[in-house]
């Protein structure tokens, strides 16, 4: 397989199959009462067991405090909004086929600041980028009015 192929297979499918669980194994574990503060707790154990193959299966080994820092605020901001997709499950009853789709906007998030920020606009076709933006955000209306 080119490193393209790789490269979409296992930074861009893998994750989407991953993350497309979290709505749903969050869902079932709410079934027992566990409320967003205790599970998120949970979730961050599990993360610290799921790094270990990472540390010994991936042989870079590059450490700098900005990067530390960064990575720091990445998982605020994921355990945030985590803990409000659990919040929305568990105290309102959201069901997970009706949020999940919504908090899929965050593409529109990632893509608009890395087209700014990161300057990828470079990179990309932005009349396809532009259009496929327009389909998530119809999705997303459609969605949310079902």
């Amino acid at each position: 397989m080119s490193p393209q192929v790789l490269g979409i297979l296992i930074g861009g499918i893998l994750p989407a199959v991953s993350y497309g669980l979290v709505g749903v194994l969050t869902k079932a574990g709410s079934k027992w009462g566990l409320s967003a503060g205790p599970f998120l707790l949970v979730v961050g154990v599990a993360i610290v067991l799921a790094s270990i193959p990472f540390f010994l299966l991936v042989p870079e080994r590059a450490f700098s405090m900005r990067s530390a820092l960064w990575s720091f605020a990445v998982g605020l901001v994921w355990a945030a909004g985590t803990g409000c997709l659990a919040i929305g499950i568990v105290r309102y009853g959201m069901p997970v086929g009706k949020l999940v789709p919504i908090h899929a906007l965050s593409t529109l998030v990632a893509v608009f600041l890395s087209l700014w920020l990161l300057r990828e606009w470079r990179e990309v076709n932005a009349f396809q980028l532009l259009l496929g933006s327009f389909f998530v955000v119809a999705g997303a209306i459609l969605v949310a009015r079902s």
